[in-house]
């Protein structure tokens, strides 16, 4: 994970190129002490979450699928013209711990897309509310960087006042309880007779290839025809 301040916006980006800057404990544990230090910062009215070499994250270090949860709890979302969006472990394996999908999206896209896992372009997520904007791939960091340092402009008690209020009417209908259960059922959807049976699958057949089959009836993620 790298950090950087500059003309009041902190950067944080995730740096495993390699590994399509797929998550671990170190790298969910950089986030979080980079946000702690643009708290910490007086200069710092804003917080830019990126990753490097075009790709924000393909998910946890063993699926796709855990870069939602850390980036729905963004304030603001935009997204690259050729970039996809999804849940593919609500297919098997998982159900979303921030579970932040119904309270962005509304009641039928949330179930339209976590009951299927199905993966989401650019253009739905725009159309649906998901992202605040869509940019060309080579002008999405430009487009912004230049937003967050909009934010300087405005006084941080406003900004926390306003974000405070948003937030609680989300609170009020229930956000922590529906957090809590989204954690309990995921590891419920673990432990299930076909969550065995699945995970058993990788000996037999490789896991690239239990992937490719739980995703090729859809035809996205690894399974989408260029």
């Amino acid at each position: 994970m790298r950090y950087e301040e500059r003309d009041g916006v902190a950067v944080i980006t995730l740096n495993r190129p390699d590994k399509l800057n797929t998550l671990t404990d170190a790298v969910i544990g950089g986030v979080a002490d980079g946000i702690d230090a643009a708290t910490k910062s007086p200069e710092v009215s804003s917080v830019i979450l990126r990753g490097a070499a075009g790709t924000l994250s393909a998910g946890y270090d063993w699926a796709i699928g855990g870069a939602t949860d850390l980036v729905l709890c963004c304030d603001l979302l935009y997204m690259a013209s050729d970039a996809h969006i999804g849940y593919a472990p609500s297919r098997i394996f998982g159900t979303p711990t921030t579970t932040l999908w119904v309270y962005r999206l509304g009641l039928e896209h949330a179930k339209q897309f976590l009951l299927t896992g199905r993966a989401i372009d650019a253009e739905t997520a725009y159309r649906i509310g998901l992202v605040s904007a869509v940019c060309e791939p080579d002008e999405l960091s430009a487009v912004v960087e230049a937003e967050a340092r909009r934010f300087k402009h405005i006084p941080a008690n406003q900004l926390a006042l306003n974000k405070m209020l948003v937030n609680q009417a989300f609170e009020n209908m229930g956000l922590r309880t529906t957090q809590t259960l989204g954690t309990f059922f995921d590891g419920v959807t673990r432990h299930t007779e076909e969550a065995h049976r699945w995970v058993e699958s990788f000996d037999d057949k490789g896991f690239r290839q239990v992937i490719a089959d739980r995703d090729r009836p859809w035809g996205d993620y690894g399974e989408r025809r260029q």
